[in-house]
């Protein structure tokens, strides 16, 4: 090795040893940028409006600016209420408060009964559906010994709208379809709250159209009858007031029958019965969609349930709805003109539809307008 890098080593280690020439190190400045860590629990302990004061003093102080603690980037323009969304929720709270608070069955009645055509999630969100099925269900169990019976139809279609929990299935349980199955038509015709739809038409409503609102929650929530001896109870009540009933709504005669075939109901004397009830259907203020709409499904359950072909009275009364609403078939939607064609083939005389056996020229002329 040369001396003079002998030398250098020597002088080298010379001054590391000695203290006096060591070179002072300066103290790294503390940041004033708080860690992650400790954001993460001031984000959990921190009040906002301390945390609203502390960035605002950092802000004021020129100090070196960070993100905030809570960041959340929202497009306005597609998070932007319409009119009416913050009044809906509000309202809605305000209905589940007075419901939590009622002693009284027409009182819980009329405040339940917005429900029934209006659908939870426009007054309700997230968990607080759930919550609010919960307090109307409670309320119903709470008031089941003050004549329920008085208002049973709004009360079950309001239920039947709600998200299905488990208290609401204990409200269907033990309070209302044990109510349903002891109803009569005098019950029906001595309803105290009728749903708002019926409260704002101008025609009567019927025993029978309350019947058939109440099978449709049945079938909505689905707590239909499981026994026999139920099921049979609720069609005599049907029966019984179609037919006492001096008119019948159309609306009303397609519901049941849409609704018997859904639920696998089958009851023929009941069909035989709204068959015989078309010379009574209420055309005021019906339009002919709906009446070949409640017609096609009509005639459609009477070949569904029943494998017998029609009698003569029957085929009179198919033939008279067709020609009821046969102008109208070029109008309708393709399966609402399905279910009209569809119907009156499945009766085994689809000569009906131009009073010929050539039914595939007709079907196609309906099918396939030029």
């Amino acid at each position: 090795m040369r001396p003079d890098y002998i030398a250098r080593l020597i002088i080298a280690d010379d001054l590391r040893l000695k203290d006096e020439y060591k070179e002072s190190l300066k103290p790294r400045p503390k940041s004033t940028v708080p860690s992650k860590e400790k954001v993460t629990t001031w984000w959990k302990t921190m009040d906002p409006v301390d945390m609203e004061a502390w960035e605002r003093d950092r802000f004021l102080k020129a100090q070196i600016p960070f993100k905030r603690m809570r960041h959340v980037e929202a497009d306005v323009k597609a998070w932007k209420m319409r009119p009416g969304n913050k009044l809906r929720p509000a309202l809605g709270v305000q209905l589940i408060e007075l419901i939590e608070n009622s002693n009284n069955v027409v009182t819980l009645a009329h405040l339940m009964s917005p429900f029934c055509y209006v659908g939870e999630h426009a007054l309700f969100r997230g968990d607080y559906k759930a919550t609010a099925a919960d307090i109307c269900a409670k309320a119903v169990v709470r008031l089941r010994k003050k004549k329920i019976e008085s208002c049973i139809v709004v009360i079950t279609q309001s239920l039947s709208r709600l998200t299905l929990t488990a208290e609401v299935h204990r409200a269907w349980d033990s309070v209302l379809l044990p109510a349903i199955s002891g109803l009569k038509t005098k019950d029906l015709a001595k309803q105290a709250v009728l749903p708002p739809h019926l409260r704002m038409a101008k025609s009567e409503c019927t025993e029978f159209d309350l019947a058939v609102l109440i099978l449709r929650a049945l079938v909505q929530s689905g707590f239909l009858p499981r026994t026999v001896a139920e099921i049979e109870k609720l069609c005599q009540l049907l029966g019984k007031s179609l037919k006492s009933a001096k008119s019948v709504k159309v609306q009303s005669a397609g519901m049941l029958a849409r609704l018997m075939m859904r639920a696998e109901v089958n009851d023929t004397a009941l069909i035989a019965q709204l068959l015989n009830s078309v010379d009574r259907w209420q055309e005021e203020g019906t339009t002919r969609r709906e009446l070949a709409v409640a017609g096609g499904s009509l005639i459609f359950a009477r070949a569904h349930f029943s494998r017998e072909p029609l009698s003569k009275k029957e085929l009179k009364v198919v033939d008279a709805l067709w020609n009821r609403c046969k102008d109208v078939v070029d109008d309708l939607s393709q399966g609402e003109r399905l279910l009209l064609l569809n119907a009156i083939h499945a009766t085994g005389s689809p000569s009906i539809l131009e009073n010929d056996a050539d039914y595939e020229t007709a079907l196609r002329r309906h099918l396939l307008p030029e």
